[in-house]
């Protein structure tokens, strides 16, 4: 039986660390992809940023709809929607949910 032990043991410790390194590459590869997505985000908002001035300026709006440089997507497009909902008045939510 003394023969054995470090066998086991020797195993417990390979399956422990086979499963950290899972554990690990997993962790790794979400902030990764997190970040690809946000550079990605940011690239997206540079581009079209001239773009949707432009197009609020055509709209009749002031060109300075941004009191700052807009970072995310939601920050770009809320001058947008903010017009579009001016274009046919805002609904109340109580009166846009569906009948029971």
């Amino acid at each position: 039986m003394k023969e054995r032990t470090p066998v086991y043991l020797s195993l417990t410790l390979s399956v422990a660390a086979l499963g950290y390194a899972a554990w690990v590459h997993h962790q790794g590869s979400e902030v990764l992809a997190m970040r690809a997505l946000k550079q990605r985000e940011a690239e997206l908002v540079r581009h079209w940023t001239p773009k949707v001035a432009e197009m609020l300026a055509g709209l009749g709006l002031e060109t300075n709809a941004y009191l700052e440089p807009p970072t995310t997507l939601e920050d770009l497009f809320d001058p947008v929607v903010a017009v579009m909902n001016g274009f046919g008045g805002e609904i109340p939510p109580e009166t846009n949910s569906v009948p029971k």
